[in-house]
């Protein structure tokens, strides 16, 4: 598998959440037992998305 490969399977597949300290906080505060694809927005956390980034 090469580099690119792997990027493209990551990035077509998960999302990277950089968050602050006090945005963990309140993340972890909520229900994690099962997959939310909208936990962020829940959360009131918005996700930014910069395509192309090295």
């Amino acid at each position: 598998m090469t580099t690119r490969h792997s990027r493209m399977l990551l990035s077509e597949n998960f999302q990277l959440a950089l968050l602050t300290a006090e945005e963990t906080i309140r993340l972890n505060k909520m229900n994690r037992s099962t997959i939310d694809p909208q936990r962020l927005k829940k959360a009131s956390l918005r996700l930014v998305s910069k395509r192309g980034a090295p």
